[in-house]
């Protein structure tokens, strides 16, 4: 085999190769005679099929397997000579493969660079956490209370107000009396203030009491759904057979009971520390942009542009299913104006984007290696349990689905080895811990997170 370097730029490399055709017949033999073992031809035994036979009926197909075989055996053995890594699978571009003639290809490729890993122990970081307090808790015990609201009807005399329920009959008809289809009811429950019926409609109903009939004169609007409505004016005649108050249930062990926990402290306790696990999130979060940041600031080298190529075009797929579905919603308004996709400036942007994390995945990939973090298969099926969970009943699907799909696979696993080289880098460094409220907390993630594509 003769290897020539036609081409050296950069991380871009091109090699002529050159397979004798002597070389290539030896493993068409080879092979033919392999398969000739097997295959069974009338009159002839098995085994005993003579070669030009075997080349005349299978010689086009062997060839080509042959040839592929060789390439990818050349190929590793060049990569392996110069001492380079491919970014991506080589590109092979065949001069000549004519029986009788040596095999002749070009392979192309992008090297990754060589990378030079920075001292860790030379960084310093600030590290801030939050303490979970009484507050907080109660906060969140409020909030889980919100779903297991009763109620009760008010006294006959209350006039309704805004959070009040009011169970009403309903009938409505346009200025022309006709009756509007779907626009009756019976037994209906509307919150004053939520907004759920037309505009105009529930604010007509305040002051109301059980036993009470209104009249509610309202127009539908312009761009309401159905076309034959929109604009026209329409009359309700309603009924309000109750108006009753949402009553929050007391957080006591009963309420913790009917969650399933034993007590209230104990309901505490479970929230509190989901509340520490949440803050801890949010901290490394921080923590992670904070070594994000100055990597990329302290390590410029030569990416492939390849693979700069290929992050760029998965961001700008999503870019522009946003805009489209963002183009599609009837809510947005007029005046609103987004992004220009064939703005070369933004595309520049994303690009830029795409290299900063082709450069960090690089560097973090190397960290990685010298310090031989790798993800575990137990940490690889708690991933893929907490995907199985977001879909009840399918499971089985779900786990099916990465057993067979290596590729999805490897999506959980990149984000997991991320986070354990941060956790290393942060365990290396100078940390500053720095304690701040919850609300600095949540503040400072959504500054970072919000918008922000530089990851």
């Amino acid at each position: 085999m003769q290897v020539k370097e036609i081409k050296s730029k950069g991380l871009k490399h091109e090699f002529q190769v050159t397979v004798p055709s002597t070389f290539i017949e030896k493993k068409m033999v080879e092979r033919l005679e392999y398969h000739g073992r097997s295959i069974r031809i009338s009159g002839f035994r098995p085994g005993k099929i003579p070669l030009d036979v075997l080349k005349k009926r299978y010689g086009a197909a062997v060839r080509n397997e042959v040839i592929e075989e060789v390439i990818k055996e050349s190929n590793q053995k060049v990569i392996q000579e110069k001492n380079l890594r491919p970014a991506l699978q080589p590109q092979v571009k065949i001069n000549s493969e004519k029986e009788g003639a040596d095999l002749d290809y070009v392979m192309t490729f992008e090297a990754l660079p060589e990378i030079k890993t920075p001292k860790l122990d030379k960084y310093s970081f600030e590290k801030l956490g939050a303490s979970v307090d009484k507050k907080q808790i109660d906060k969140s015990l409020k909030n889980l209370s919100q779903g297991y609201k009763g109620r009760e009807d008010h006294k006959p005399d209350h006039k309704a107000s805004k959070g009040d329920v009011v169970v009403i009959d309903f009938d409505g008809r346009l200025e022309d009396g006709k009756k509007i289809e779907g626009g009756s009811g019976k037994n209906v429950e509307l919150e004053l203030g939520s907004n759920s019926f037309i505009p105009g409609f529930e604010d007509q109903l305040i002051g109301s009491k059980a036993g009470d009939d209104v009249k509610v004169k309202v127009p539908f609007p312009k761009d309401y759904h159905a076309k034959e409505l929109a604009g026209k004016s329409a009359e309700f005649a309603v009924t309000v057979n109750k108006v009753q108050k949402t009553v929050e249930p007391k957080i006591d062990d009963e309420f913790a009971k009917k969650l399933g926990i034993e007590s209230a402290e104990k309901l505490e306790k479970i929230i509190s520390d989901k509340l520490k696990d949440e803050y801890a999130r949010m901290s490394f979060l921080l923590s992670k942009r904070a070594v994000l940041d100055k990597l990329a600031e302290d390590n410029k080298f030569e990416v492939p542009e390849t693979l700069v190529e290929n992050e760029f075009n998965v961001i700008w797929e999503e870019i522009k299913k946003e805009h489209k579905a963002e183009e599609s919603n009837p809510k947005k308004k007029k005046t609103e104006k987004s992004e220009d996709l064939e703005d070369p400036k933004l595309k520049q942007q994303y690009k830029d984007i795409a290299e900063r994390r082709v450069r960090l995945g690089l560097l973090l990939a190397e960290i990685g290696r010298e310090n031989k973090i790798d993800v575990t298969q137990k940490e690889l099926e708690k991933a893929i349990l907490e995907q199985a969970r977001q879909y009840p009943g399918q499971e089985k699907m779900v786990f099916d689905y990465f057993r067979e799909h290596p590729h999805a696979l490897a999506s959980l696993k990149a984000p997991i080895f991320e986070d354990k080289v941060i956790e290393l880098i942060l365990q290396k460094a100078k940390i500053n811990e720095k304690t701040v409220t919850f609300e600095e907390l949540e503040k400072a993630v959504i500054e970072i997170t919000q918008g922000d594509d530089a990851e």
